[in-house]
């Protein structure tokens, strides 16, 4: 019963080879191929970081000018709001903290 079992498991072995061997003899693909590849994969990436850079700009341009435009037309509703968003800010935090600490999340020590 034994030997039987041993001589099942050479087999399947075998056979593993067999097909490990067939995978291997994939020829990879040619120096030309991934110097295009990698072209097009730059080109992907720069078109994405462009894209980001713009939304990146836009994005700060309409923070400045939203703040800009509150400190000069309404200096006084700007500062409160400043006044309060330094007293909001730090109850915020200190609320998600605890949350994180509640749910079992890691929370950085130093922070």
């Amino acid at each position: 019963m034994k030997r039987s079992e041993d001589q099942e498991h050479i087999r399947k072995l075998q056979q593993d080879w067999k097909q490990l061997d067939e995978l291997g003899d994939r020829s990879s693909a040619s120096f030309a191929e991934i110097k295009e590849q990698l072209a097009a994969y730059r080109v992907k990436q720069k078109q994405v970081f462009f894209k980001e850079l713009i939304i990146f700009l836009a994005t700060a341009v309409l923070i400045l000018s939203v703040t800009l435009t509150s400190l000069f037309q309404a200096p006084v509703i700007f500062i409160v709001i400043q006044a309060g968003a330094v007293v909001v800010a730090p109850i915020i935090f200190f609320v998600l903290i605890r949350r994180k600490k509640r749910e079992g999340a890691v929370v950085y020590d130093d922070v």
